[in-house]
């Protein structure tokens, strides 16, 4: 992925869901959440589903996906 860091989900229908790991709101690195199933940001609460979308902001856009960097 040209140095790029992505993440990884496969979800219960062994669907595989890439997304980028740099937050859209100020580019710190989300971790994955495994108990809540999703990508959060320790910088700044941002919180993203399997897919990339904002579950919860500050951050308005969605995480980047491999296709979209």
């Amino acid at each position: 992925m040209d140095g790029k860091k992505t993440g990884a989900y496969r979800d219960e229908n062994g669907q595989l869901h890439l997304v980028s790991t740099t937050c859209s709101h100020l580019g710190c690195t989300v971790r994955w959440n495994d108990a809540e199933r999703s990508w959060d940001c320790p910088c700044h609460g941002s919180r993203f589903n399997y897919d990339g979308d904002v579950l919860d902001g500050p951050a308005v856009h969605p995480l980047n996906t491999p296709d979209t960097e």
